[in-house]
């Protein structure tokens, strides 16, 4: 994924988690969770933490590599 039209050259992190939205608003699932894979062809670093009792993927998104995640 790639990060279009942030001018900044400022480090992000982007937060990935798995949700649903029936009719209400977006919430996290209620049986899938996020999770981290390691692997040879995997080039970009992530992180999985907790936030507000879901589980987020994080992924830094670093004006170097052009504000892209493979």
């Amino acid at each position: 994924m790639r990060l279009h039209g942030y001018l900044e050259n400022e480090p992000l992190t982007l937060q990935l988690f798995i949700g649903t939205a029936d009719d209400r608003l977006l919430r996290p699932h209620a049986f899938y969770q996020v999770h981290r894979i390691t692997g040879k062809t995997v080039s970009t670093t992530s992180h999985e933490a907790i936030l507000s009792n879901t589980k987020v993927l994080e992924i830094p998104l670093l004006p170097e590599n052009n504000m892209r995640a493979m």
